[in-house]
């Protein structure tokens, strides 16, 4: 073998082996994983072709707690949530939104709290996961004064 042959052949060697060595780390994946983590997760939600407008509370005065009618979006994954809040100025009152979540129409589940305690005239909008068959917004109030609630959502 010539000196120049002998000159070219060990670098190539020497790459094909790491080639090789770098096929075998990618087929044989990483380290395993530690039963302490845990992945992040993805969202999943669906595009917005596939929706529907939600009117949980549309105007509605009271001044005790109160429920939202339940809507079926079983075939929804998340919800738009907008909420305006309109109160009576003396004495202050006090709302929190709360989403809520059931399969039989009955036994409701406490999800996000979509508005905390709030305590002026406000609104805002959230996006938050749905789950089950049914879906309703739960409204605590504190205080006597007269509030007006408006809740829509666009679920998809």
């Amino acid at each position: 073998m010539s000196p120049k042959v002998k000159a070219l052949a060990v670098p190539l060697i020497a790459l094909l082996i790491c080639v090789i060595l770098a096929a075998l780390a990618t087929l044989t994946g990483g380290p395993p994983a530690q039963a302490d983590t845990v992945p992040t997760p993805i969202a999943a939600y669906r595009s917005a072709d596939n929706y529907v407008n939600v009117t949980f509370f549309d105007a509605v005065t009271g001044t005790t707690d109160a429920s939202s009618s339940s809507m079926q979006l079983i075939s929804y994954n998340s919800l738009d949530i907008q909420w305006v809040i309109d109160m009576d100025t003396s004495p202050p009152n006090t709302t929190t939104l709360k989403l809520q979540w059931s399969n039989d129409d009955n036994h409701w589940s406490d999800g996000p709290t979509v508005a905390n305690a709030i305590a002026a005239d406000s609104d805002g909008m959230v996006q938050t996961a749905n789950m089950g068959r049914y879906t309703r917004v739960y409204a605590d109030y504190t205080g006597t004064s007269a509030i007006t609630l408006t809740v829509k959502a666009v679920a998809k």
